[in-house]
């Protein structure tokens, strides 16, 4: 009884709330017609970074069950992904790219799912900045050839001018001119020519990309929320510490039985799941069955 007056009470002041803030709104609209304007306009941008934020998986448990989905043609899919993107991150963190860079690059592949698992991941590198920066000075100097734009600077959470320090005493066969930054991508471009044909559409196609920039920021947001509360949680089964050590058997080739056998008993049942994840979207297993795996 005591539950259902108190939800009785909320509802009421809750309804009480609305009424007011209608009435507010509307003296406003009155008094302030061109700030009123905005300050909807601003409400409905609010309503659509709160609709991508909660429409997005806000337990980690939900991201491990969409890897293991029921449909087999969709789950080799998804592994199959992830795989690709496990492995693409392990080379960009090798090659000492930023950490900002590596999830814009990612964000270009973007589902809430990769994201996820990405960003737990890069929780997991333990190295310095210094030791980062040493990674990314030898990768540049054996990659790039000598490039110098901004893109390549980005990419190594530098500026120009470190690039030219790194540059410093290597043969001057291997560089190259600087590169000037292209400051018009191809969608601006098709973006004035359609813009030529279609003038009058041009403020409704900005508003709907906008909303769509904002409803993308509010999906991100509770997947950062989402990893960062299973990071804290899962601290007390040593979390990260078995995905360093995981990421390193799985490096060392010494193949799924024996993670299996030597590795997973050693994990926290809490977290398993996460590492069966992971075994199940390497190559050789992707192709069979989950009846053929052996927890």
């Amino acid at each position: 009884m005591l539950y259902l007056w108190c939800y009785a009470v909320s509802t009421g002041e809750q309804k009480i709330t609305d009424e007011i803030r209608k009435k507010a709104i509307e003296k406003s609209r009155e008094l302030y017609p061109e700030e009123t304007e905005i300050f909807e306009c601003w409400e409905k941008c609010i309503e659509i970074y709160n609709a991508g934020f909660w429409n997005t998986p806000y337990n980690f448990n939900e991201i491990i069950q969409f890897w293991n989905t029921d449909d087999p043609f969709t789950r080799d899919q998804r592994r199959k992904t992830l795989y690709s993107c496990t492995t693409l991150l392990n080379d960009l963190l090798t090659y000492g790219h930023f950490h900002k860079w590596i999830m814009y690059v990612m964000e270009m592949i973007f589902n809430p799912e990769i994201y996820a698992v990405i960003r737990l991941l890069l929780a997991t590198d333990e190295r310095t900045e210094e030791e980062r920066l040493e990674a990314a000075k030898q990768h540049y100097q054996t990659v790039k050839f000598g490039r110098i734009d901004k893109s390549t600077a980005e990419s190594y959470g530098v500026d120009a001018d470190t690039l030219r320090k790194w540059l410093n005493g290597l043969p001057a066969s291997i560089f190259e001119k600087e590169i000037p930054v292209p400051t018009t991508k191809t969608e601006i471009k098709a973006e004035k020519i359609i813009k030529k044909f279609h003038p009058d559409e041009h403020d409704a196609y900005t508003l709907i990309r906008q909303n769509l920039e904002i409803y993308n920021a509010g999906c991100k947001a509770a997947v950062k929320k989402c990893v960062k509360q299973y990071i804290k949680w899962g601290e007390r089964f040593h979390l990260l510490e078995n995905l360093r050590q995981f990421n390193k058997l799985i490096k060392s080739n010494l193949g799924n039985a024996y993670i299996r056998e030597h590795f997973l008993p050693s994990v926290s049942s809490e977290i398993k799941p996460l590492f069966e994840m992971f075994l199940k979207c390497i190559p050789d297993k992707i192709e069979k069955s989950d009846g053929d795996l052996k927890t």
